[in-house]
């Protein structure tokens, strides 16, 4: 590696480890991969009024989709696809209606899911969103209900311009508006015209606004390896420990973190493109010390963590090793070192 490219690799790397987080504008990645988990809380401490033996929800059913496509939004009146979902748990005409709009009309993909028995059980299923269908929609029947449902519409797992690593929305049920039934058990009594989606309050069962369950949508496509170097020099706390988390991708979220040491202390940095594994104070100095942070110091408890939005322009394939040392009477010459971490740009 030429001297120039190197001195720029460190030159990112310090602006990687030692800016103030703040928000990126950086290109993100294509597309995205989350895990949906829906949890519910539907039971009857929550739910007491008239809660049936039967609980349960219907199997999800959803799109990744643009702005220019809306499977339901309140105010809005149910298609026959929503409609049969609310009131039956039914899921194959909504296929077709989103199936329908896939490409041109505004849908990357269906979205599929397992229905969920069990008042407080959790169901998961997978999603891909990409650049031009970053917006997600999801929806499952509260059952038995005459057409009751919760779901989300429109949520967007674009934040900021890049990808979101993890996002909860609390679920409260919905009324499709096709059907009169005030209660779990109500005989079938469709509303011709139907009414506008809205949600369920007053005097319905569902009505005390407090959430069914929780959709939870994290990312899972971010191959994040940090490997342990070992190489730790001990005081008498013991081994300082020290852990990087997220991947050095664009606008990705990267943190290294330092525990067990002595508070308010001088705790430098060393970062390599590769590694030295070198006698050092009587201890290993594993990077190759390409560059050294001297402003860094632990805190008030012992403990140090340095966090930012990975910087662009760093290219894929870089090797990047750390290790801290702090200042430590008690080590073996007047200093101590954690394990060195390494991993890999993305």
């Amino acid at each position: 590696m030429s001297p120039t490219v190197r001195d720029v690799l460190c030159s990112l790397t310090a602006l990687a480890l030692l800016a103030t987080p703040a928000l990126s504008d950086d290109t993100p990645t294509a597309s995205a991969t989350y895990q949906l988990t829906f949890q519910a809380q539907w039971n009857a401490t929550n739910h007491p009024d008239d809660f049936p033996l039967s609980a349960h929800f219907s199997s999800l059913i959803g799109a990744t989709h643009d702005s220019s496509f809306v499977l339901w939004d309140a105010g809005g009146i149910a298609s026959p696809g929503m409609e049969s979902m609310a009131e039956a748990g039914a899921t194959g005409t909504l296929s077709a209606e989103i199936n329908a709009q896939l490409g041109a009309g505004g849908v990357g993909a269906q979205v599929n899911g397992p229905a969920l028995f069990g008042i407080n059980n959790s169901v998961s299923t997978t999603l891909t969103v990409d650049l031009a269908h970053p917006l997600v929609s999801v929806v499952t029947m509260v059952a038995p209900s005459p057409d009751w449902f919760v779901g989300v519409h429109g949520l967007s797992l674009m934040e900021n311009g890049n990808w979101v690593a993890e996002t909860t929305v609390e679920l409260l049920a919905y009324d499709s508006g096709t059907d009169s039934g005030a209660s779990f058990a109500s005989p079938n009594a469709d509303v011709t015209p139907h009414q506008p989606i809205a949600l369920q309050s007053g005097n319905f069962p569902l009505g005390n606004l407090i959430p069914l369950g929780t959709f939870t949508f994290t990312r899972t496509d971010l191959p994040e390896s940090w490997s342990d170097l070992g190489g730790g020099l001990a005081g008498n706390l013991g081994l300082p420990v020290m852990t990087g988390t997220g991947a050095l991708l664009t606008g990705e979220v990267t943190a290294i973190e330092l525990n067990n040491v002595p508070p308010s202390t001088i705790a430098p940095v060393v970062v390599g493109l590769s590694l030295l594994n070198a006698p050092f104070k009587q201890g290993v100095l594993v990077p190759a010390p390409d560059q050294i942070f001297f402003q860094v110091s632990t805190g008030p408890t012992g403990s140090q963590m340095i966090a930012t939005l990975w910087p662009a322009g760093v290219p894929a394939g870089v090797l990047i090793a750390m290790q801290w040392w702090i200042q430590d009477s008690t080590g073996p010459a007047g200093w101590t070192a954690s394990n060195a971490v390494c991993t890999v740009t993305l």
